[in-house]
């Protein structure tokens, strides 16, 4: 027969269980506070990141509105007194011609 050592009760038993249980639930509960902590780092590199390339993108349209600006004024300022001969020989074939 087994002595009273070997013996096991269901109370013993639920015992060992409850404690078992709690060690998981403690693990579980670093293991995600650790993952919280990543993640919300995470996310301030990456909003760190997007405000940086908004702000990038922003000074490239102001820069390029800016160019196409300059260039407009320039083209405003062209006056084509006349048009090289290959065109005007277009104009005439294409029954165009205005002369």
């Amino acid at each position: 027969m087994a002595n009273e050592s070997e013996n096991i009760d269901v109370k013993m038993l639920l015992e060992h269980m409850q404690g078992m249980e709690r060690r998981l639930i403690k693990r579980i509960d670093g293991v995600e506070t650790k993952l919280s902590k990543r993640i919300d780092g995470v996310e301030t590199k990456l909003s760190k990141r997007i405000d940086g390339l908004e702000d990038r993108i922003d000074r490239v349209a102001t820069n390029l509105t800016r160019q196409i600006d300059g260039i407009d004024k320039r083209l405003d300022n062209i006056e084509i007194e006349t048009l090289p001969e290959r065109v005007v020989v277009l104009e005439q074939h294409c029954g165009l011609a205005t002369t």
